[in-house]
């Protein structure tokens, strides 16, 4: 359980990043429209702020792999813990 919560709260921050570059993407369009910025700056902090989108996006794709692997396991583990435990159970019997 705890490290299904470590994954699931970076994919919650991730998240938050990931809305956050979205809104300053927002901006800078606005920026360059209103022309507050050139060109050159657009382009600069445009492919500065896809990037950073791009890496959330991949690790939060990594991040919900993790949490199916490991909600898979844990799965598997109370079910061979059961298994264990009416084992025992009929033994004692």
């Amino acid at each position: 359980h705890p490290l299904l919560e470590v994954v699931q709260r970076r994919g919650d921050r991730l998240l938050s990043e990931i809305e956050l570059i979205e809104r300053a993407m927002v901006d800078l369009n606005i920026a360059r429209t209103m022309n507050e910025i050139g060109e050159k700056d657009f382009e600069y902090w445009s492919k500065r702020l896809k990037d950073g989108l791009n890496s959330a996006h991949l690790e939060l794709s990594d991040l919900d792999d993790l949490v199916k692997s490991l909600s898979r396991i844990e799965r598997e583990y109370r079910d061979v813990f059961r298994v264990e435990i009416v084992s025992e159970t009929d033994r004692r019997e």
